[in-house]
Parts: C-alpha cells; sequence; structure tokens
C-alpha cells in the first residue's frame, strides 16, 4: 500500500514538474527550443495493417523521456514505408515497436523460390506459411513434396534459399 502511494506521489509530482496540455496520459506542452525534443504522434486512428502516411502525423515538441523509457518515433523519416503493428491513437507517442516493415510476402502467396550455388542454379513455387519483410526469414511449403523450407524474402516477393 505505501509503495502504491508512494507512486502515486512520484506520478503526481512527474505530471506538474511538466507542462498543461494533456497527453497520452502525461501532460506536456510549451517547452522551451533548448529542452524540447521533438516526438510524433498520430493525427487519426491507424489501425492494425494499415500503412503509416505522413498526412496521419504531425511533430510536436515534449521534454525528453519524460513520456516513455521504450524507443519512439521522433522524426517521420523513421517511419517510412511501415505499417502499423498495433493500433496506433491519436496524440500519442508512437513507439517503434507498434510498427513493422512492409510485407513483401505474406502468408498463402504462391512464391517463386530460386537456389543458388555456383553454376547450380534450381527454381521453384512454393507457398508461403508466413509473413516477411524483405531481408527476413520466411518459412515456405513446398508444393511437390509439402517439406517446409525456409528462405529470405526479397523486395520483389519472390525468396531466396541459401546455400
Amino acid at each position: 500500500m505505501a509503495q502504491s502511494a508512494s507512486k502515486r506521489l512520484a506520478r503526481l509530482l512527474l505530471l506538474g514538474a511538466v507542462a498543461s496540455v494533456p497527453f497520452a496520459g502525461v501532460s506536456v506542452g510549451d517547452v522551451p527550443a533548448a529542452q524540447a525534443e521533438p516526438v510524433v504522434v498520430a493525427r487519426r486512428v491507424i489501425h492494425p495493417g494499415e500503412p503509416v502516411e505522413a498526412t496521419d502525423l504531425q511533430t510536436i515538441n515534449t521534454k525528453s523521456r519524460v513520456l516513455s523509457d521504450a524507443p519512439f518515433v521522433s522524426d517521420v523519416s523513421q517511419i517510412q514505408g511501415m505499417v502499423a503493428q498495433r493500433t496506433i491513437l491519436p496524440e500519442r507517442l508512437i513507439l517503434l515497436a507498434s510498427l513493422r516493415r512492409q510485407s513483401a510476402i505474406s502468408a498463402g502467396m504462391l512464391v517463386p523460390v530460386t537456389y543458388k550455388n555456383g553454376a547450380l542454379s534450381i527454381r521453384m513455387d512454393a507457398v508461403a506459411l508466413t509473413d516477411a519483410a524483405e531481408g527476413e526469414a520466411v518459412t515456405l511449403r513446398n508444393r511437390d513434396t509439402g517439406r517446409q523450407i525456409e528462405a529470405v524474402a526479397q523486395a520483389d516477393g519472390t525468396a531466396v534459399l541459401l546455400p
């Protein structure tokens, strides 16, 4: 009980130390430029799977790391080509963990797979069992044998088996 009360007191002191506009459950406001840190917030609700567009975002200034210990977006260029992994609420910090890169391969998609080792080159089609962005591992099922294989997703929607 005493720990709970001390946490409440610390939170109240923190809320009082920051300016006066409500933001993400904590208050922020006009902060002098020398102390200000830019953060990016959403203008509207962005649902999981939706691409994050620059028009959906705005940049505001707040005190450094007051609002979150987790890494958050501080510049719009950090999230170009990203997709919401979780629901992003308006006027709240956008945590980097709430975003993922756009999938190059989606589960259920028929994927051309290539294997190259020296002069040997093999090409086959496989069914993707998982989603993957460029450079990520993707699990595939060989349509002929039914065996599962792992490959690396490419930007063009193909996959490459490594030797």
